[in-house]
């Protein structure tokens, strides 16, 4: 899985994944799948979209849907690694994995505990760069540190996944302003959240965030203007010629917070079907908006919850492509991105930003998210 990166090149993207099924455990299948697509380039969607449409500039930033990356640090696990590494924090790690919903891995050796995780642990599969250039154009980052058990080993803040640390926060907003700086017409949005947090000690304070922030600025050297949930209702073209292009809308320590209307719960999402997922989509409404300053779509699953024979399954695996997410990406696209092409623009209202949250992010959905915006604004042909 992690050996399988996106690619953005003159004239084409492409983003593609396999799964080993192996026999088949749990509601999982027992047949290997594969995923490819094949699209022109979206590392300036945005942009594309308003040179081709230029009224678009005049619309509210609140018109766009925006495809999104959950869980979006996944996909390093440096951090992971060096704890393994050394035998009193494996120790530990493994021993917080054990009461943590991932009882099996505890059993393991260290030397087999790395492709457990990755298994059961990474959303992401492509880097920052990597995901910008598919055409992402939101992150569910969620900042904090280790769990105190294993704390005194590493102090940083990094994308946490209930207990695995994976990619830095410094890092992670270097390479959003990099990226932002070579690419003028795009605009990203972070949601910096504590979700899902094994201990409440993990959460940084407001004070903290800010800082690892404007260290990000200064190290970038970074003309970038930072945004918050006050600027979702200016123009695409304001925000452009203000160069306000990295908007924050949280739900983290008071910092630049938003409130969020999310499909997410846990009963329906705890499922290997896509009619699930398409229930919980088909359930939000116009409705429910009147109060949130933007709207999250999620249309991945959590395989893992749906029992102990897959995160066993999945855990004991030696395979490196045998994480039950990959076995249901392609089988969720397929039903989930013609539903929004299909329920977006009449079942929600067109003026609230619209995200798109969907593990191993992939041009596709950049495209679908391009033509949905253009359907909100009443540009579509």
């Amino acid at each position: 899985m992690m050996a399988t990166p996106s690619l953005s090149a003159p004239g084409f993207a492409l983003s593609y994944g396999f799964y080993d099924s192996g026999p088949g455990f749990g509601d999982l299948t027992n047949q290997d799948q594969a995923y490819a697509y094949l699209t022109p380039p979206v590392f300036n969607w945005m942009g594309q979209l308003v040179t081709a449409n230029p009224a678009a500039a005049d619309q509210p930033f609140s018109s766009f849907c925006l495809p999104g990356a959950h869980d979006a640090g996944t996909f390093d696990l440096t951090c992971v690694r060096n704890l393994l590494a050394n035998s009193n924090a494996a120790s530990a790690l493994l021993s917080i994995l054990g009461s943590a919903a991932f009882g099996v891995v505890v059993k393991l050796a260290a030397s087999q505990a790395l492709t457990a995780i990755t298994n059961l642990a990474v959303t992401q599969k492509d880097n920052v760069i990597s995901m910008l250039n598919m055409g992402c154009r939101y992150f569910d980052f969620r900042p904090g540190y280790l769990p105190p058990q294993i704390r005194p080993f590493d102090g940083g803040i990094y994308h946490e996944h209930t207990v695995i640390p994976g990619y830095p926060f410094a890092s992670f907003l270097n390479d959003v302003l990099n990226w932002l700086a070579a690419n003028p017409s795009e605009i990203v949005v972070v949601s910096a959240n504590n979700q899902g947090f094994y201990d409440p000690s993990m959460t940084p304070d407001e004070a903290t965030l800010a800082g690892i922030l404007s260290s990000a600025q200064q190290s970038t050297q970074s003309k970038i203007a930072i945004g918050d949930a006050g600027d979702l209702s200016s123009t695409y073209g304001t925000l452009i010629a203000a160069n306000k292009r990295l908007i924050f809308l949280n739900q983290i320590s008071n910092w630049m917070q938003a409130a969020k209307y999310d499909s997410y719960n846990d009963d329906s999402y705890a499922t290997t079907q896509p009619g699930n997922i398409i229930a919980a989509l088909s359930a939000m409404t116009a409705a429910g908006q009147s109060g949130s300053n933007y709207t999250v779509l999620q249309l991945q699953g959590t395989a893992t919850s749906t029992g102990a024979a897959v995160v066993t399954s999945c855990a004991l695996s030696q395979s490196n492509a045998s994480s039950p997410l990959m076995s249901t990406k392609a089988f969720f696209d397929s039903a989930t991105y013609p539903w929004l092409l299909a329920n977006v623009n009449k079942n929600l209202l067109k003026n609230q930003l619209v995200v798109f949250l969907n593990d191993f992010v992939d041009n596709a959905l950049a495209q679908t998210a391009s033509a949905i915006t253009l359907q909100r604004m009443g540009l579509s042909a």
